[in-house]
């Protein structure tokens, strides 16, 4: 369960194959974990 703070609401560009594109303000780096409706995921590619 999710229990960190939330620094920002990000909007959902797609969802292909098991990828998950997010567009958000907060630059994540490589292997961040981020929650996702109460599920962490990992960060694994950031584009610009």
């Amino acid at each position: 369960m999710f229990t960190g703070l939330i620094r920002e609401i990000a909007t959902v560009k797609s969802l292909i194959n098991a990828t998950l594109t997010i567009k958000a303000k907060l630059k994540a780096e490589l292997g961040d974990s981020i929650a996702i409706n109460g599920a962490c995921l990992t960060v694994t590619a950031v584009n610009e």
